[in-house]
């Protein structure tokens, strides 16, 4: 059951690589996840399985993060899926986010590069 003190992490190409080794490390922590994809419904279905077996919620998102074309519609979905009692009609599996739960945002940062 989710209460108010659960977190959610935001984690951007969770269905594969680093972006699903974060999504699965951050579940195991006790955080549920909303992720997102880019084309391999598939992979994020596997994702999701993986994060639900671990006992945490977990929904993906098809972005595009290359273009921000798609993002108006990610934005919707995503406060659909944070509603209380609201499902993610363009998500991968049907679990639910409390729109009252802290949320987090994981992100991937760059070595400062030295000049010269």
């Amino acid at each position: 059951m989710t209460t108010n003190s659960t977190k959610i992490a935001l984690v951007t190409g969770a269905s594969r690589g680093l972006g699903r080794n974060i999504a699965i490390a951050l579940a195991r922590k006790g955080v549920d996840v909303i992720g997102t994809y880019h084309s391999n419904k598939a992979e994020a279905d596997a994702s999701v399985a993986a994060i639900e077996a671990l006992g945490r919620k977990a929904v993906m998102f098809q972005l595009d993060t290359g273009t921000t074309a798609g993002f108006a519609a990610f934005a919707v979905d995503l406060r659909q899926a944070l509603r209380p009692g609201g499902t993610a009609r363009s998500s991968t599996t049907s679990s639910t986010m409390p729109a009252s739960a802290s949320t987090c945002r994981s992100r991937r940062r760059r070595k400062p590069t030295s000049t010269g």
